[in-house]
C-alpha cells in the first residue's frame, strides 16, 4: 500500500464532467491554502466538489448520476486530471476517466486509489466532508444504510439480518398502508370538507324548521321553546361552524329536555351530537303528544298513534299487558345490573391512571429505560451523594423484570378495555330493547283506550280479545277501512 498522503491539489482539469460540458478541458488553479468558490446556481460549484470526491476517493453519490455530460453520438472522453502535492513535497499527476454515461453504475478508471487502500471509498469520502448540498449523507441521517459506528465496528451477522428484516417489514407496511389508503380514495369516501359542508347545510335547515315550530307552538299551544338566531352554532357573520359547536348543541338539547321532559333523561357533559339529537327527537315526540291531546279528536289521535308505530312492530292486546310489564321490569333489572358491572369495569380501566401526571405504565417504562443509568451514581462525597435508600430501592425493584411486568399490565388493561367495550354494547342493546318495549306497551294501552272512546271497540273486538301480539301493519290496514270522523 502506498503510504503517501495528498496535502494539496495544486490544479485540476475537468472535461465533460457533470456541469462542465466543454469539449476542451477547463483548468483551475487551486494552489493555495484556502480556495473560495463563488458563483450563481449552475456555475459548477457542486460539480467541482464532486470531481474532488471522485478523484481523491474514487467515490460518487448516486444522486449525482450521470457523471458524464456527453450524450448521443457526441461521446468524447470524460475525465478529471489534477496535479497533487504529497506531504513529502513530491508532486504527481492523477487522472480519472468516466467510461460511460449511464444512470446505472458508471465505469471509473482506475477504480482504486493507492493512497486510501484498506478502507471503504464511501468512508473516505464521508470523512473528507465532500457533501456540498448532500447533507443527508451525514452518518446519522434517518435512512442511512450504514453509519460511522458500523463502518468502524461492524454488527454481528445475526443482528444485521434482524435489522434488515425490520427495515423490510417497515417498507412492506408502508406499501400496504399506501395501497389501503388508495383503495379508500377510489371508493369516493367524502372528504372532511365535504362532510363539513353537509353538516352546515343540515344545521341551517334544522335551525329554520325549528324556529317555524317555535312560532307555531307559541301561537297555537302557548308553549315557549328556545329560539335560535342565525349565528347559532356558527361564527358570528360567518358560514363556518364554531370550534365549540358540539358543546353549544349539547347545551341547547339540555334546555329542550328540561322544558319538555323535566322528569325525564338528562344529557351527560360529553354526549356525542348524535345522542343529543336523539334525545331532542324524544322531546319532540312528547311535544307531539301534547299537540295531539289538545287539538285532535279521538279518531285522529288513534290514527296518529298507529302512524307512529313501525310496520314491523307489534301492538299488545290487554291480555298481554301483565306479561309485558313483567318482561320490561326484568329488562330494567338486567340493565341496572349491567350498568353496575360497567361502572366497575370503567373504574378498573382507570385504576392505574394519574390525572396529575404519568400513569403506571409510563412510570414503569421510565424505570425500565432509565433505571440502570440512575443506578450508576458518580463517585462523590457523602454530603452530595443521592440518598442511599433511593438507590437501594432501585436495586430491589428488579429493573430487568420490568419488561415482563409492563407486558402483563398492558395485557390486563387491554383485556379489561375489551370487556368494558363488550359490556357497554350489551347495556346499549338492552336499554334500546327496554325502551322499545316500553314505548310499544304505552302506545298499545293508548290505542285500546281510544278504540273504546271512538266506538270501534266492538268492530275490532277480535284484536282486543287476542291472546297474541298483533302486527301493527294488520291493525293499520283494518283501521284504514273506517272513515276517520271527528269524535
Amino acid at each position: 500500500m502506498n503510504d503517501k498522503h495528498v496535502s494539496r491539489v495544486k490544479s485540476i482539469k475537468l472535461c465533460r464532467f457533470r456541469g462542465f460540458v466543454n469539449d476542451t478541458p477547463i483548468e483551475l488553479n487551486t494552489d493555495a491554502d484556502i480556495v473560495l468558490l463563488t458563483g450563481p446556481n449552475g456555475f459548477g460549484k457542486t460539480s467541482f466538489v464532486d470531481a474532488l470526491c471522485l478523484l481523491l476517493n474514487r467515490h460518487y453519490y448516486s444522486e449525482r448520476l450521470p457523471l458524464s455530460s456527453c450524450n448521443g453520438e457526441n461521446h468524447g472522453e470524460t475525465y478529471i486530471e489534477a496535479v497533487v502535492k504529497y506531504a513529502e513535497n513530491e508532486s504527481d499527476t492523477v487522472k480519472v476517466t468516466v467510461g460511460e454515461n449511464s444512470k446505472k453504475q458508471p465505469e471509473i478508471v482506475p477504480l482504486e486509489n493507492s493512497w486510501i487502500g484498506g478502507i471503504s471509498k464511501e468512508l473516505a469520502a464521508r470523512c473528507s466532508f465532500f457533501y456540498q448540498d448532500l447533507l443527508s449523507k451525514l452518518f446519522e441521517e434517518e435512512d442511512a444504510q450504514v453509519g460511522l459506528l458500523e463502518f468502524l465496528s461492524p454488527k454481528p451477522e445475526n443482528v444485521q439480518k434482524a435489522q434488515d428484516a425490520v427495515r423490510q417489514a417497515l417498507k412492506q407496511w408502508k406499501a400496504d398502508s399506501d395501497n389501503i389508503l388508495k383503495s379508500f380514495a377510489q371508493k369516493d369516501f367524502p372528504s372532511e370538507g365535504d362532510i363539513n359542508e353537509k353538516r352546515k347545510k343540515a344545521v341551517v335547515a334544522f335551525r329554520d324548521a325549528w324556529n317555524e315550530m317555535v312560532k307555531a307552538a307559541r301561537t297555537e299551544m302557548q308553549i315557549t321553546l328556545p329560539e335560535r338566531d342565525r349565528n347559532w352554532l356558527f361564527l358570528i357573520n360567518s358560514e363556518n361552524l364554531r370550534a365549540g359547536w358540539q358543546n353549544e348543541l349539547r347545551s341547547w338539547g339540555a334546555e329542550c329536555l328540561d322544558l319538555l321532559m323535566p322528569n325525564g333523561k338528562q344529557l351527560g357533559t360529553d354526549e356525542k351530537p348524535s345522542v343529543v339529537l336523539h334525545f331532542i327527537e324524544e322531546a319532540m315526540s312528547q311535544l307531539r303528544y301534547k299537540v295531539i291531546n289538545q287539538m285532535a279528536g279521538s279518531r285522529e289521535k288513534l290514527k296518529l298513534l298507529l302512524d307512529d308505530i313501525p310496520n314491523d312492530a307489534q301492538v299488545f292486546p290487554p291480555s298481554n299487558w301483565p306479561e309485558k310489564e313483567k318482561e320490561i321490569s326484568g329488562l330494567s333489572k338486567e340493565v341496572r345490573k349491567l350498568e353496575m358491572q360497567l361502572t366497575l369495569f370503567e373504574k378498573l380501566e382507570r385504576h392505574f391512571d394519574n390525572p396529575k401526571g404519568p400513569n403506571l405504565v409510563e412510570v414503569l417504562t421510565a424505570l425500565r429505560d432509565q433505571g440502570k443509568m440512575w443506578l450508576e451514581v458518580p463517585e462523590v462525597s457523602p454530603d452530595i451523594s443521592p440518598p442511599l435508600s433511593i438507590i437501594e430501592w432501585l436495586r430491589k425493584i428488579g429493573i430487568d423484570d420490568l419488561d415482563r411486568l409492563i407486558d402483563r399490565l398492558e395485557e390486563w388493561q387491554s383485556r379489561i378495555g375489551q370487556k368494558r367495550f363488550e359490556l357497554q354494547q350489551r347495556v346499549f342493546d338492552k336499554q334500546k330493547e327496554m325502551q322499545n318495549q316500553s314505548m310499544l306497551l304505552e302506545k298499545s294501552k293508548k290505542i285500546f283506550y281510544l278504540l273504546e272512546q271512538t266506538g270501534l271497540n266492538s268492530e275490532l273486538k277480535d284484536f282486543k280479545n287476542s291472546d297474541t301480539p298483533i302486527p301493527s301493519s294488520i291493525l293499520k290496514e283494518r283501521m284504514s277501512s273506517f272513515t276517520v270522523q271527528p269524535s
